[in-house]
């Protein structure tokens, strides 16, 4: 059973940050990742990581370092090793479903193998559905030993139903990550291309009435 007074946080993901909390457990962050910054709270907590490329540039620029790093299979962030040993967590919460997005699950595994005065647990969010974050916000609340049925009970109340097409019978799950000049896109069952020019868009207004594209990135 995990003691609440015990606990030292990090997450290094911003969606994890705000569920932490969300569940109540502000005071128990010690530590965050370089992208996140609400609730404002939590903005005086040590930073743990960075990016291997300059964030204040023009997003086509973005897009042709991240393709670089990638291409050299160079992790896009990387995790200060000296900072989390410092703040000695109980508990990592992190994701394994982009290397793009955030830092990846191997490179924490990697990190935490080297910490010498502290063993964390790490708590990888993966979710694909809406089901999925509610299963995650459980499992972190459950790891944790708080309460998280409230939580999930006021979130679903705040979301409002969506009929979905019949035209698809299973889940699918789309990134788009939008540079000047060109979509890059991460997509799963599905025909499209890895990556799509400006021309292409218009092909998305044929899928189906479930699915809407989301563009981030783009400045």
């Amino acid at each position: 059973m995990t003691q609440l007074a015990s606990l030292r946080l990090v997450s290094l993901l911003p969606s994890a940050t705000e569920i932490i909390a969300c569940l109540g457990l502000t005071d128990r962050l010690v530590g965050i990742s370089h992208e996140c910054d609400y609730p404002p709270e939590i903005k005086d907590r040590a930073i743990c990581t960075s990016a291997r490329l300059s964030i204040h540039q023009p997003s086509g620029e973005i897009h042709k370092e991240v393709d670089k790093l990638l291409t050299a299979a160079v992790s896009i962030y990387e995790i200060n090793l000296d900072v989390l040993t410092q703040l000695q967590p109980t508990h990592i919460i992190t994701q394994d479903q982009c290397d793009v997005c955030a830092v990846s699950f191997p490179e924490v595994e990697i990190a935490v193998a080297k910490l010498t005065n502290s063993h964390p647990q790490i708590i990888s969010l993966q979710p694909d559905t809406i089901a999925d974050v509610w299963a995650d916000i459980q499992r972190v609340g459950e790891t944790l030993n708080v309460d998280w049925n409230r939580l999930c009970r006021l979130f679903k109340l705040e979301l409002k139903p969506v009929k979905l097409s019949a035209k698809i019978s299973s889940p699918i799950r789309r990134e788009l990550l939008v540079s000047s000049g060109q979509i890059r896109s991460c997509w799963r069952e599905t025909g499209f291309p890895n990556s799509l020019r400006w021309l292409e868009v218009n092909r998305l207004a044929e899928l189906p009435d479930n699915i809407r594209p989301a563009l981030v990135g783009m400045n």
